[in-house]
């Protein structure tokens, strides 16, 4: 039977209705992409129950030193009184001289999505800073940890069920959770920074409030 013009028409211009597989590669792959990035947003970290207790307090805004900074913080920040205790499984040593101020601190910092960078902490430091007084931490691994010190406490993947390398070297799937216990004391309601100094980025600053809450739970979710 001869074509109709319809028919000749059709296998010139139409094609079927189902999907080619470039097509769902495409689809796979931005769905991938859309999930990686919400993860990353949502993604918590926090103390172990050993140290969490009651962690109240709340979010008030967001510091950065600069948006150019490939870093970001990932999830809540704690803040626990300058007490000897235990802060993600970390031994902190305390003088003890302000229990009722905050002594040591928690953040988890990760990559921005997608970044491609690669943040090297064997030669990072960490500036801690309160009002006029600026105190630069020594990387230790010894516990207790003691002040004047910081060390990185987790190494992480921010995708489900993967894990980190466990080097010192900050990748993208990858998020640290550093500890710092300066020496310095912060009181209720006071203001504090963090500054993170690498070879391979730029300082990082990160600031934090003390809730007045620190005055009655050894563990708080500092306002950020």
């Amino acid at each position: 039977m001869a074509d109709t013009k319809s028919d000749k028409y059709c296998r010139e211009y139409c094609r079927d209705e189902g999907m080619t597989v470039l097509e769902l590669i495409l689809i796979i792959a931005a769905a991938f992409i859309i999930v990686y990035v919400l993860l990353g947003a949502v993604s918590s970290n926090t103390p172990s129950e050993s140290a969490a207790g009651n962690a109240p307090g709340g979010i008030i805004g967001d510091f950065e030193s600069s948006l150019e900074n490939v870093l970001v913080r990932n999830g809540p920040s704690y803040g626990m009184q300058d007490i000897s205790g235990n802060l993600y499984d970390v031994d902190i040593y305390s003088y003890g001289v302000h229990p009722d101020e905050l002594g040591s601190a928690a953040v988890s910092i990760k990559l921005v999505a997608m970044s491609g960078e690669r943040i090297d902490f064997n030669s990072a430091d960490l500036v801690f800073k309160y009002g006029n007084d600026t105190e630069w931490l020594t990387y230790s691994a010894e516990q207790p940890l003691t002040p004047g010190h910081w060390v990185i406490v987790e190494r992480g993947s921010v995708i489900p069920f993967h894990k980190a390398n466990g080097d010192d070297i900050l990748e993208n799937n990858e998020m640290f959770t550093l500890v710092a216990n300066p020496a310095i004391t912060v009181p209720a309601n006071g203001v504090f920074e963090l500054t993170l100094n690498t070879n391979t980025n730029r300082a990082f600053d990160m600031k934090f409030g003390v809730p007045p809450e620190i005055r009655e739970y050894n563990v708080v979710k500092l306002l950020v």
